[in-house]
């Protein structure tokens, strides 16, 4: 009797103890570096602390005289600091000592979310260092203050028990920006439906010590929305990491490693799926590294077949090789044109001829057909791109490859998922023949018994590529001899400008399809304004198209850019390129794009290069001197 009571006890104090456990405080450490790349020098964190150690009271220990050494030096910085300031009439920025601030979200009593500050510290000397406990991972915001007006973030989980690193990279004014990255991994609360990504590239030959790693890739919602998932930049960790992604569904992803100080990047294609783990790893071929990864049935099929190959890795690094030359060759022609050398007149007469012959090796007049009333239009020149881009006929070998493997798994594969995520990975993609994707969903939507047992997700992916589909052939049709169609928009005061009158107004316009977010737009703009200024009294105007998905976007950008042409937007919300919008008639599938159109309507340019198109304004109204403009 009494051993059944003392075996009660025992496992009632088990049961206790079991319980109240998993709701006791774990310790972690948060600490920090600064880097900087121009001279690759490491502030080391405080403690050395590495990737996942186990917190134990040695650790502690250790930590504890760290902490107060830190905080001593902190306060006698702090003075120091004071009196400086004092001197000084403004302060200069300094990483070495930045605003480090941590704030995680949590949910109030009544339901809302409150942002909640974890710790506001500077760095010390470099260096920053973080004690606390929690019961339960959260969801951080790291932010670095330079200014009131830029600041950097970077996202991060925390979970109890395990510690996190990260390091504020110091760029430079121009790129490369300075950066948040965490250190070695990244993790994902999401325990019951994630995937993890490890690179061990240990054994590349590729000088990987500040070189960085990030997953992407787009998945869908139940619904069939579109959702962008992208990782937090790890910065690789004695050239390791671990990434984990949270997903519910298996999804086509890119693993991107990338080395600012070296010049090197590498993407490597990786199918993921819930609770299954994919290794990077690295091999050689003709003294190149390459990367390929490893892991999961699904990504067998679909990835390894043709990755670790030997035809394709022989492709691949030739490939490297002949962009990796043609590469230095321009590095040395920019050289060149930067050096100042003094010519004779026959040596210039020779160097003239010269570009000229390689000006017409290059140049090739397009086979196509004038629209009526379009007869007047000169025939577009084509770049021999095999001509000008050596690489360029490797990288279509390695690049046909792939993508021939991919088509003919999303054509044959009895996996309807598996054929889907063939199409993710690039099968009948951009430049493909992308009609031949309606295929794989027509064979994917008959495998269902029903249409109302397809997944939603599905059926809004076979709408969407449909979709696609239009928007590629109305691009083959807005090309240059063709009559570019008519269209009517508002600017921000509602006043409508039709298309069509404008071009009876002017003898050239040039749309311009941009949208606020757009990098590459908004550096067209010097050129386009120095365009406009020079030729607008000869009758060359700008039509501006935004395709932004919010009207405040675009107005913001107005008045942030000053855009002196006319401008219209339209504004469709999620609807953006939607079918019956200018911008899927004009069958935009990148931005931004220009097309150039006389005042008969005909197209005579399309997405010209800035001094190609400054060359044909020059050709038609001549050279404007000073004196013009004036």
């Amino acid at each position: 009797m009494n051993k059944l009571v003392n075996l009660i006890r025992f496992s009632f104090a088990v049961v206790t103890v079991c319980l109240c456990g998993s709701l006791l405080s774990a310790p972690y450490f948060i600490t920090g570096e600064v880097i900087y790349l121009e001279n690759q020098e490491t502030i080391e964190t405080a403690g050395d602390i590495t990737v996942d150690e186990t917190i134990d009271e040695t650790a502690e220990e250790t930590v504890d005289e760290t902490e107060a050494n830190t905080l001593d030096n902190s306060e006698e910085a702090s003075t120091e600091n004071s009196q400086e300031l004092e001197v000084s009439e403004e302060a200069v920025f300094d990483p070495m000592s930045a605003q480090v601030v941590i704030t995680y979200e949590t949910t109030n009593e009544e339901g809302d979310t409150e942002e909640v500050e974890l710790v506001a510290q500077e760095f010390t000397e470099g260096r920053f260092f973080f004690r606390e406990s929690t019961t339960e991972p959260l969801d951080l915001t790291i932010t670095v203050t330079k200014s009131e007006d830029e600041q950097i973030t970077s996202s991060a989980v925390l979970e109890p028990g395990r510690n996190l690193r990260f390091a504020y990279v110091v760029g430079n004014d121009s790129y490369p920006y300075d950066r948040l990255v965490l250190v070695g991994q990244s993790l994902s609360k999401e325990q019951d439906s994630k995937a993890t990504i490890v690179g061990d590239l240990s054994d590349t030959n590729v000088d990987l010590s500040r070189a960085t790693a990030y997953v992407y890739g787009r998945t869908t919602d139940d619904e069939g929305e579109m959702v962008l998932v992208m990782s937090p930049t790890v910065l690789l960790h004695e050239d390791r990491f671990q990434i984990e992604v949270g997903t519910d569904k298996p999804m086509a992803v890119n693993v991107v490693i990338y080395s600012v100080e070296h010049d090197f990047s590498a993407v490597v294609d990786a199918v993921i799926e819930p609770g299954n783990t994919v290794t990077v790893n690295s091999t050689e071929r003709n003294g190149r590294s390459l990367f390929y990864a490893e892991g999961g049935e699904r990504h067998t099929k679909l990835i390894s077949n043709w990755q670790k190959s030997d035809k394709y890795l022989d492709s691949t690094a030739k490939y490297q090789i002949a962009y990796e030359q043609w590469h230095a060759s321009e590095e040395l022609n920019e050289i060149s044109e930067d050096t100042e050398v003094e010519h004779d007149s026959t040596e210039e007469a020779q160097i003239d001829e010269t570009e000229k012959e390689t000006q017409d090796e290059v140049v090739e007049v397009a086979d196509i057909e004038l629209a009526e009333g379009c007869e007047h239009v000169e025939a577009p020149k084509v770049a021999d791109t095999a001509t000008m881009y050596p690489w360029r006929e490797a990288y279509d070998v390695m690049n046909d490859m792939k993508h021939a493997m991919l088509e003919h798994l999303a054509l044959t594969s009895e996996d309807p998922i598996n054929a889907l995520l063939a199409l993710d990975i690039g099968a009948f993609g951009y430049g493909r023949d992308q009609e031949r994707a309606l295929e794989v969903y027509d064979k994917v939507l008959a495998s269902y018994e029903e249409e109302t047992s397809v997944p939603k997700w599905i059926m809004k992916s076979y709408e969407d590529q449909k979709d696609r589909v239009e928007i590629v052939r109305n691009a083959k049709a807005i090309v240059v001899g063709q009559k570019a169609p008519t269209f009517t928009l508002a600017d921000r005061d509602g006043n409508e400008y039709t298309l069509s009158v404008v071009l009876a107004q002017q003898d050239t316009v040039l749309v311009d399809f941009w949208a606020s977010w757009c990098g590459p737009c908004i550096a067209s703009f010097p050129h386009l304004k120095e365009m406009h200024k020079a030729f607008a009294a000869e009758g060359f105007e700008i039509v501006g198209i935004s395709i932004d998905s919010e009207m405040d976007d675009w107005l913001e950008a107005l008045d942030e850019h000053d855009l002196p042409w006319m401008n219209v937007g339209e504004i469709l919300g999620d609807d953006t390129l939607s079918a019956g919008s200018v911008g899927h008639t004009y069958g935009i599938q990148a931005i931004p794009t220009t097309i150039w159109i006389d005042s008969e309507g005909c197209i005579i340019g399309k997405n010209l290069s800035y001094d190609s198109l400054e060359e044909a304004l020059v050709d038609r109204y001549g050279e404007i001197t000073e004196t013009d403009e004036s």
